[in-house]
């Protein structure tokens, strides 16, 4: 189950099913507000991100699953390893979290409360998004809107986190080297989150890595699943 990050829709993963073998299925999840939700809107509260995802759960999981997230969406698929366990669902086989700070080191960015050029210039230098897009003056209030009420939603994990029991699951940490936005240190920082296997890896790139160099990410997640596949079968 691949979590976007903010802002973003299941098009971010696009191109990810060509990067596992056929036998591994990309699901994305199409957050409230975007893709074939587009009608509904964003939820502004971590909470409610997460109870949507949740209910994705149960269908997902009479088979052996995975949560990948990036950005925001890496925190969205470590809350869900985590209640998935508090739900008594099976674990994941294990979870990976690209470009995000660990749990304890999130902060509110305050981007929730900036003008809308400001998140537009925000989008621009992050590099995640297609040049065009700037250029469609009738999508540009619909992406800026989903990003503020991203940004929201991490201000609100930001403040209200939960504490709880260590995952027990495999954690697999992705950065870049040139992020701006996530301290490395802070990557490493997920060591504390799982008393299970932990890997930090770190890629060329920035913020968004995973598309601007995704040959060694590709090669990386697709070792990752075929590792623990494996090892869910001994």
């Amino acid at each position: 189950m691949c979590l976007p990050p903010a802002g973003a829709g299941a098009a971010f993963f696009r191109e990810w099913p060509s990067w596992v073998s056929p036998d591994v299925e990309v699901f994305a999840y199409r957050p409230r507000g975007r893709d074939s939700r587009l009608s509904e809107p964003a939820p502004c509260l971590f909470s409610e991100y997460l109870s949507d995802a949740l209910s994705s759960l149960p269908e997902l999981m009479t088979s052996p699953v995975a949560f990948v997230g990036h950005s925001l969406g890496g925190l969205v698929a470590f809350e869900l390893a985590r209640s998935a366990r508090d739900m008594g669902l099976p674990a994941p086989l294990f979870v990976v979290a690209s470009a995000v700070s660990a749990p304890q080191h999130v902060v509110p960015s305050g981007l929730e409360n900036a003008t809308d050029d400001h998140l537009i210039g925000v989008l621009r230098s992050f590099g995640g998004t297609p040049p065009e897009l700037f250029e469609e003056e009738g999508l540009l209030p619909l992406l800026v809107a989903r990003l503020r009420a991203d940004y929201c939603c991490l201000a609100s994990y930001a403040t209200r986190r939960r504490v709880g029991p260590l995952l027990d699951v495999p954690l697999f940490i992705a950065g870049g080297q040139g992020d701006p936005i996530v301290l490395r240190e802070h990557l490493y920082a997920w060591r504390e989150q799982t008393a299970s296997q932990f890997t930090c890896e770190l890629f060329e790139g920035g913020h968004f890595f995973v598309n601007e160099h995704s040959s060694g990410f590709a090669a990386w997640l697709s070792g990752v699943i075929d590792e623990q596949s494996s090892s869910s079968r001994m």
